[in-house]
């Protein structure tokens, strides 16, 4: 007869192989980790559009972090304010509309000619960006109500590498073709993301259940 610990062991790697099973043999859940992979390498932007300011009109380095600290206070606003609204307007309708929103504000800051409007996008920017990233994280934990647990983790491991990749080629695209080049890249990969949850991935109340 097999102990109740070993009995446990098998029940639980069951358990783990059907959380596995319900994330990546639904195409909507696997395409929200990869539109996350893609978003999160398109956010770096945040970094770069400071790096951008400050060398651009020729900022002090603590102007630089009350932009930064603006931008992060923005975010925060987004995040509670998307959290509010998120299941009056959608979750999928307000994150491909936040991503849009993203793209359409970050792209002009690399060619506006004054300051204050640069500060003004990358704020907005950030308040925008904290409507999808609140909604990401929602609507991402639904594809999956049953393994909320496993997608959550494998999500988080999306997400940083994500950033990573966005760090590293980032840094490689601007010194090869400079800040304007960059910002069409990340603005891209956000654009890119926008399409995946939108075309890709449904609404977890769409979704067929597995069985």
């Amino acid at each position: 007869m097999p102990s109740q610990e070993k009995i446990k062991r098998n029940l639980n790697k069951k358990e783990i192989g059907k959380s596995f099973k319900q994330i990546f043999w639904r195409r909507s859940s696997g395409a929200c980790l990869i539109g996350n992979l893609i978003r999160y390498t398109g956010a770096i932007w945040q970094i770069y559009a400071v790096a951008f300011i400050r060398t651009k009109f020729d900022l002090s380095i603590s102007i630089g972090a009350i932009i930064v600290l603006a931008g992060m206070i923005g975010l925060v606003g987004g995040m509670i304010a998307g959290g509010h609204i998120v299941n009056r307007v959608g979750r999928q309708r307000l994150l491909v509309i936040s991503i849009l929103g993203v793209c359409a504000v970050v792209l002009p800051i690399t060619f506006v000619p004054e300051a204050w409007i640069a500060i003004l996008l990358y704020m907005l920017g950030g308040i925008v960006g904290g409507f999808s990233f609140s909604t990401n994280i929602n609507f991402t934990l639904e594809q999956t109500p049953k393994a909320r647990g496993t997608i959550m983790s494998i999500n988080s491991a999306f997400i940083y590498l994500g950033t990573a990749i966005g760090a590293a080629s980032g840094g490689l695209v601007l010194a090869l073709f400079g800040y304007q080049i960059l910002t069409f890249f990340l603005v891209g990969l956000d654009f890119i993301a926008a399409l995946i949850f939108a075309f890709v991935s449904k609404e977890p109340c769409q979704m067929p259940k597995l069985p």
